[in-house]
């Protein structure tokens, strides 16, 4: 039996998170129900995006790791939201 390794799902590529979905994924990490779960500091947070869009530092792995929590809480934990979903519906 070989036991292969699961790469997952990739990120999307960095063009698509700077431009087409840039306001989306503000909107769903700064979203108040992200904010009153108390798990990041937020302000750090908001720097972090800023330099993310603004200066194209890195932190795309970071962003996109709290973006599927976040999705993932609305979806399994909140029950606010259903997969199929349309994001653009909800934010």
């Amino acid at each position: 039996m070989s036991q292969q390794g699961s790469d997952g799902y990739g990120i999307p590529p960095l063009v698509w998170m700077r431009t087409k979905y840039k306001e989306l994924i503000k909107r769903i990490l700064l979203f108040d129900k992200a904010r009153s779960r108390g798990f990041y500091d937020y302000n750090f947070l908001e720097q972090c995006l800023d330099n993310f869009f603004r200066t194209k530092q890195g932190n795309e792995h970071r962003i996109w790791s709290l973006l599927v929590l976040e999705l993932r809480h609305l979806i399994f934990i909140d029950g606010t939201m259903q997969p199929s979903d349309s994001l653009y519906d909800l934010f």
